[in-house]
């Protein structure tokens, strides 16, 4: 008897999601404020970028797709494509640093565009760990209440902190001809705080986490201690998505203070 053979085609549709982290609401006193891209290389506030697109890795050049991008001065993340259904996270998608000689204040995040609810921003504390572990392998270990702020919470399932409403970077450290320093005051060296250096990568007009800069004991970025903070992207795709590219625009509204 002849068997039959049953062929099953599994189409996989992929959806194309972009962010541009077009400016930053930033406001020097309480009250008074202006809108501004950052979009060079010496601008008071900064971005580093760390985590990489890993559909986009290249062996012999790894840093070649950051999901933190620069289009002619215009910031945007690559979340790369998914199916509906499915969700991500991107614990350091990229890092804010204050440059400023006083503290500043990251009061919030307001995200507008196709998929604005399908969104969840951090602001946390520890690279290596999750603010949010419920998209994460179970057991995922995630940050305590103190060390992380729900920025955005676009699908209203968002971890809370209890603690925390906002994130406090303390004062910059400024920039040391091609580096940018960030520092955490957890290193006493010489007399004075040390500090790791972002590099600037000229190719991607970026500056890039420099894992061989390691003046710092570590690179947690405590509430109010350290002026940089890394910022966890969580996205999660409903099921029956129309197959499209989505976009949307992300502010982040900072306020100057003590």
């Amino acid at each position: 008897m002849n068997g039959k053979i049953k062929a099953y085609i599994i189409v996989v549709l992929l959806l194309s999601f972009t962010t541009g982290v077009l400016s930053v609401q930033y406001a020097k006193t309480p009250g008074t404020g202006s809108e501004y891209g950052i979009s060079t290389k010496t601008s008071q506030i900064q971005f580093i970028a760390k985590d990489v697109d890993e559909f986009a890795y290249n062996a012999s050049n790894p840093h070649t797709e950051y999901v933190l991008n620069n289009s002619s001065g215009t910031y945007t993340l690559k979340l790369g494509k998914w199916m509906g259904g499915c969700a991500r996270s991107w614990l350091c998608a990229f890092a804010v640093v204050n440059v400023e000689p006083y503290p500043v204040y990251i009061k919030s995040v307001s995200v507008s565009g196709d998929f604005a609810t399908w969104l969840r921003i951090y602001a946390h504390a520890n690279p290596n760990i999750t603010a949010d572990n419920s998209t994460q392998r179970p057991g995922m270990i995630q940050e305590a209440d103190a060390n992380f702020t729900l920025l955005w919470n676009g699908d209203s399932h968002g971890r809370q902190s209890s603690v925390r409403s906002d994130w406090k970077l303390s004062n910059g450290t400024g920039y040391a001809g091609s580096y940018l320093g960030y520092d955490n005051n957890t290193s006493y060296n010489a007399g004075k705080w040390a500090y790791n250096n972002a590099t600037w990568d000229d190719a991607n007009k970026l500056w890039v986490y420099n894992s061989s800069s390691v003046h710092l004991v570590n690179d947690t970025a405590l509430y109010g201690t350290a002026n940089f903070v890394w910022i966890e992207v969580v996205l999660i795709v409903p099921t029956g998505v129309d197959t499209k590219d989505y976009n949307c625009t992300i502010r982040f509204n900072l306020e100057g203070g003590t």
